[in-house]
């Protein structure tokens, strides 16, 4: 039996994470999919979630990717955390 892995995704743009979730729902890997658009509120939910891999934009309000990574990563020591990220030029 293969175990299905439960994703975390955090980014502040709602439209970017609902892509995202679309995409990634039509896995039969995946058992689950949750979403926040801060670290914040990524860490009043991590406790409960227990997430697999947090798929974490680098740049947000309240508390950017870095900070909560950081956080996770001492509650979680063996969650995978992808950073995500865009560069827009002018």
């Amino acid at each position: 039996m293969i175990n299905k892995i439960k994703i975390f995704l955090v980014d502040d743009h709602n439209l970017f994470r609902e892509g995202l979730k679309f995409l990634l729902s039509n896995n039969d890997l995946i058992s689950e999919i949750y979403e926040a658009e801060n670290g914040k509120n990524l860490l009043k939910n991590v406790l409960t979630v227990k997430p697999d891999i947090i798929l974490m934009d680098i740049e947000m309000p309240v508390m950017n990717g870095i900070e909560a990574t950081t956080e996770v990563l001492k509650l979680y020591p063996e969650t995978k955390v992808i950073a995500l990220s865009s560069i827009f030029t002018k």
